[in-house]
């Protein structure tokens, strides 16, 4: 688990990270990126939708692969973002695993030139 210092909470952050942020994307997520205060730490919240998955196990359990693969880049994650990850809701939920979304995850941290 994220400590709480990582953690992207409250709607006006998600909305004005929507709003404002920049969109990379690769086969299985996608990543919303804005710039925060330089001097914090990287905030990081993550999402499934419905479209991905009706049941709320797989939906929970893709979130939890994304929180631990963004756990074990924090150490090398640049400071000053806001970054939200999202399973994209076209990629099959059977083909998915750890390994995927992890290699999904610093593919877009090094796109976005943050990691």
């Amino acid at each position: 688990m994220l400590s709480v210092k990582h953690r992207l909470k409250g709607r006006k952050a998600f909305n004005d990270l929507f709003r404002a942020g920049k969109t990379f994307s690769n086969d299985v997520l996608l990543m919303k990126i804005a710039p925060g205060k330089e001097d914090e730490p990287t905030k990081f919240g993550f999402g499934a939708s419905l479209k991905f998955s009706k049941k709320a196990v797989e939906r929970n359990r893709a979130k939890r692969w994304m929180r631990e693969a963004v756990r074990e880049k924090l150490e090398q994650v640049q400071p000053g973002y806001s970054v939200v990850f999202f399973v994209s809701p076209k990629f099959p939920k059977e083909k998915l695993n750890f390994q995927m979304v992890s290699e999904g995850v610093e593919n877009l941290l090094k796109k976005a030139k943050i990691l």
